[in-house]
């Protein structure tokens, strides 16, 4: 059985991609459509593939985190992610996972973001071939690019990372792999693993 369609955009049966997922039933595909909204604090919480057409940009004014993930068999691609939240309490990300299962980022682009993508407890996960590009900072405001905490079977592969604090950090995360990735220019590390084991690293 498939999932419905949902398209947002101009002249799209929906103007918001908030209201395609609230609309939306578990299982269905939103396809955002080229154009700038202003949008972020989107909750996910159940099994969807949300997938950019014409370069979608969407804008978190610097006010939330954009997507927070709070389901399994989820599907981000095709987007552009700007000026995503700060703050000195919480780890704003641009894409947030807590605790999912069966994650696919991948082909986004994510920018002035304080971290980048953030996968907390999620397992058997793919970041692929992301553009990361980060605000370089006084080290104590600035986020990761890729931040993987408590994570398992995690394949972070073909990115592109710059300006964040560490390019990409393991902690307490195994049996994941990094390899082929570009990261350059941030302001301490470019990987950083603790306490994270049998993984692999290329």
């Amino acid at each position: 059985v498939y999932g419905a369609e949902l398209h947002v955009g101009t002249g799209q049966a929906f103007a918001s991609l908030k209201a395609a997922i609230a609309a939306a039933a578990p299982g269905d595909t939103i396809s955002v459509h080229g154009g700038r909204y202003a949008e972020g604090n989107l909750q996910i919480t159940k099994p969807l593939s949300i997938i950019g057409s014409g370069d979608p940009v969407l804008d978190g004014e610097f006010k939330s985190e954009i997507f927070t993930i709070a389901a399994s068999d989820v599907t981000i691609r095709g987007l552009t992610l700007i000026n995503g939240g700060r703050s000195s309490t919480k780890e704003l990300a641009g894409i947030r996972v807590d605790a999912g299962t069966n994650i696919v980022l991948t082909d986004n682009k994510l920018l002035d973001c304080n971290y980048g993508i953030y996968l907390a407890k999620a397992r058997d996960a793919e970041v692929l071939r992301n553009v990361i590009e980060g605000r370089p900072d006084k080290e104590l405001n600035s986020g990761n690019g890729v931040h993987l905490w408590s994570c398992e079977g995690v394949h972070v592969a073909g990115n592109r990372v710059t300006g964040h604090r560490d390019g990409i950090y393991l902690e307490f995360s195994s049996k994941s792999a990094v390899e082929d990735n570009i990261v350059e220019k941030n302001t301490r590390y470019g990987l950083h693993f603790m306490s994270s084991h049998s993984s692999h690293y290329r």
